[in-house]
């Protein structure tokens, strides 16, 4: 009697039952699958989290707004305590800007002197805090006082310019054109050039109504580069 045996479909000798062989095929798809899905999860979390700031920042973007809107409503007791909190650890140059002017609104002297004395300590370069000393001290009518920072201002220029727009800036936000022009005129002495903030320097005689200094500044101007007389014509003729 010829027994029947149960066989599988092997195809060629010695290879996988085909069933086994689709299981695999199965198992490596889904696996396959799987990397690409989790790669993919992975790479659109890192595109959401580029473009959401951290809390930090979110905090902080927070937080300067509410002192923005007290400074500008003129609430600057409260604006004084936001621009503390947020220059306590930035320390960046706005927020000084407003915290020192907030304490003026407020006229607490004392604390705006501490915190200019205290930034150009940390900052010896930014010459404009010199400035900022000064008018604290102006404000409080002790002349001689504040002279002395702002001649400390100009004995501190040097041959870097790039201290002096903010410098001239500063003083001239406070009134105080002629510190503004000796501001240029030292510029020129360190660098050796007489040519130096000719516009700069003729738009704050203007201001200060000294005209007889600004002529004298297109004089010599055509006197180192008569090529300019046309620029200048311009310039008297549109100031």
């Amino acid at each position: 009697q010829q027994v029947e045996h149960n066989t599988f479909n092997v195809g060629v000798l010695g290879s996988s039952p085909s069933w086994v062989t689709n299981q695999h095929k199965d198992r490596n798809i889904a696996f396959r699958f799987f990397r690409m899905e989790r790669k993919a999860k992975i790479l659109i979390l890192c595109l959401l989290l580029a473009g959401v700031p951290s809390l930090p920042a979110v905090a902080q973007q927070s937080q300067e707004q509410t002192a923005a809107y007290y400074y500008d409503k003129g609430e600057y007791e409260q604006a004084a305590q936001l621009y503390e909190s947020l220059y306590k650890n930035y320390s960046n140059k706005f927020y000084y800007q407003r915290l020192y002017g907030s304490y003026l609104k407020l006229g607490d002297y004392k604390e705006a002197l501490r915190l200019a004395e205290k930034r150009l300590k940390a900052n010896p370069k930014e010459l404009s805090l010199y400035v900022d000393e000064g008018n604290v001290y102006l404000l409080q009518d002790k002349e001689k006082k504040a002279v002395k920072c702002f001649d400390n201002a100009i004995e501190a220029v040097t041959s870097n310019l790039a201290p002096i727009p903010d410098l001239a800036m500063a003083f001239v936000n406070i009134g105080r054109h002629d510190y503004a022009v000796k501001t240029y005129v030292a510029a020129r002495q360190k660098t050796k050039n007489q040519q130096l903030y000719f516009s700069e320097l003729v738009g704050v005689y203007q201001a200060m109504g000294d005209y007889q200094a600004m002529t004298n500044e297109y004089f010599n101007l055509l006197d180192k580069q008569p090529g300019t007389m046309a620029s200048v014509q311009l310039l008297v003729l549109n100031p």
